[in-house]
């Protein structure tokens, strides 16, 4: 039993505590971020912003998935 408590002892640490890098999702058709929107993702050091390039639908006539939707963008960007 002393065995059993001695080799169970090093799984009871905590593990070592993970950086949270913040990153934001932009979930709309049109991307062009305002003047406010981009200070504050500067402000929370965002490194990462998913964009949502378009939707995909199924094509009956081509029997294919096609995209809907694609991004607009900013020259910005």
């Amino acid at each position: 039993m002393f065995c059993v408590t001695v080799l169970a002892l090093p799984t009871c640490t905590k593990p070592a505590p993970r950086e949270v890098l913040p990153a934001f999702y932009h979930w709309q058709t049109k991307f062009q971020l305002t003047a406010f929107e981009s200070n504050y993702l500067d402000s929370l050091k965002v490194k990462k912003l998913y964009l949502k390039f378009f939707d995909v639908d199924w094509d009956v006539h081509k029997q294919q998935p096609v995209p809907l939707a694609p991004l607009q963008r900013s020259s910005k960007l």
